[in-house]
């Protein structure tokens, strides 16, 4: 049994899973997931109240029951030691600690360790951390993407979005203002409007007659400061209850701007058009020193 520990917001959860479900069918494991850390809806400190989301799509796995996570939970009980031995730990030699637990150094959580991908998982494991690269799910992308399609039907509003969406050139553009502009700004900043305005830009080179879908947590404020030369729509009529709604939206555009997030990251990388062209912001994050390297994949163009 492979144990996943979610954490975090939507696109968070769904790089957790994608890394349980390749270490699961390299093993022939069965795959459960923690969702403990949803339970009372708890407040994320940056984000306000975090929700479990994966329940909304075709994932091939359990949810981790008491007697699951009993054996667990004699480990780590206390956080704050966890939090120590998270900083201080290092991989080595591809032994990790204790081999019952693999725990994500939180030096780097963009940092791909290619020597998780080869273990082999004899027993019960713990998974716990972000796990934030594509390389960390390569070679089952199909299955991937099949698992992370919505599964119930969109309504019949979202149906004609996405049948315009089919027909023209579509570019989803992610702003995440309200969020960002507050405590999480600490950790990951802002995004200037000179970051969406050259990636328009560039785009408009490449694609004729642009139509631009703004997802934002602050439609007002993109609808006042965005300068856009073209036919533009705003999308704001789902609930952040059904952010999935949203995500599906931004999967189905030919082509995509993202904001510093692992939302429209997923939304970008879910995209089964071919011939879509992906901009992502060079410096993802406040700590200039943190690599984002492993994070884009290597076709996305960084501005």
């Amino acid at each position: 049994m492979l144990v996943v520990k979610l954490t975090g917001g939507l696109g968070n959860q769904m790089f957790q899973y994608a890394i349980g479900r390749y270490l699961a069918i390299k093993n022939n494991q069965v795959l459960k997931l923690d969702i403990r850390g949803y339970s009372g809806n708890v407040a994320d400190p940056m984000r306000g109240i975090r929700e479990y989301g994966l329940n909304n799509f075709n994932i091939k796995s359990e949810i981790a029951n008491d007697i699951d996570l009993m054996q667990f939970d004699s480990y780590f009980k206390n956080n704050l030691i966890n939090k120590i031995i998270r900083k201080i730990f290092t991989f080595y030699h591809g032994n990790y600690f204790k081999r019952r637990y693999i725990l994500e150094p939180i030096t780097n959580y963009f940092k791909f360790d290619k020597n998780l991908l080869n273990i082999n998982i004899v027993g019960d494991i713990y998974l716990e951390g972000y796990w934030q690269s594509e390389k960390y799910f390569l070679g089952i992308e199909e299955v991937i993407r099949h698992d992370l399609t919505v599964k119930d039907e969109p309504s019949d509003f979202n149906k004609v979005i996405i049948d315009q969406m089919s027909n023209t050139e579509s570019v989803s553009i992610h702003i995440r203002h309200g969020d960002n502009a507050n405590a999480s700004a600490k950790k990951h900043g802002v995004l200037s409007l000179d970051y969406y305005h050259k990636a328009i830009k560039e785009l408009s080179k490449k694609v004729y007659n642009p139509v631009f879908y703004v997802f934002s947590d602050d439609p007002e404020w993109a609808k006042n400061n965005l300068k856009i030369n073209y036919k533009t729509v705003y999308i704001s009529h789902n609930s952040d209850q059904k952010n999935y709604e949203d995500l599906r939206l931004m999967t189905n555009c030919h082509y995509h701007i993202i904001g510093n997030s692992t939302f429209s990251w997923w939304g970008a990388w879910l995209s089964p058009y071919k011939d879509k062209i992906i901009f992502a912001p060079k410096v993802y994050h406040v700590d200039k020193d943190i690599s984002n390297s492993d994070f884009f994949p290597n076709d996305w163009f960084l501005i």
